[in-house]
């Protein structure tokens, strides 16, 4: 068996992450007004960012198992 190290470009959210920016997205507007000022678009991002790493993740796999 081969053994491959893995280089992360940068960190990936974790599920406790992606179930809060779920849920303040899932707010309505006046509750979302409560937040934070920057808490709409961080949760934006947080899932913006963990479907490209999984997008990522799967070409990587597939390029890796194709050799």
């Amino acid at each position: 068996m081969v053994e491959r190290s893995l280089i992360l470009k940068r960190r990936r959210p974790t599920t406790e992450q992606i179930a809060w920016s779920n849920g303040v997205l899932a707010l309505d507007q006046a509750e979302r007004d409560k937040l934070p000022p920057h808490a709409e678009s961080y949760a934006r991002r947080l899932i913006e960012i963990g479907f490209k790493d999984a997008e990522a993740r799967e070409s990587d796999l597939a390029a890796y198992f194709s050799d």
